[in-house]
């Protein structure tokens, strides 16, 4: 798949989920490089420096927990 089609897939499973805030975070870490999303997503890191202080927000730990729950 190309990373387009995978982030339709991510942005499709919770867009009706999501509030606005949440719904930025999503974009925000899908914009990311696929390593760092990655390393996200699998728990080898808790946050990017291209996130800065984003990564220790509520948001952002809700979102990314939910991304990280197996489906």
């Amino acid at each position: 798949r190309s990373r387009r089609q995978r982030q339709m897939c991510i942005r499709d499973r919770y867009a009706d989920t999501l509030t606005e805030e949440q719904g930025a975070i999503l974009t925000q870490l899908l914009a990311l490089s696929d390593n760092d999303l990655m390393d996200l997503l699998i728990g080898r890191v808790d946050s990017v420096v291209a996130l800065g202080d984003v990564c220790s927000t509520p948001t952002f730990l809700a979102v990314l927990g939910c991304l990280r729950e197996k489906q």
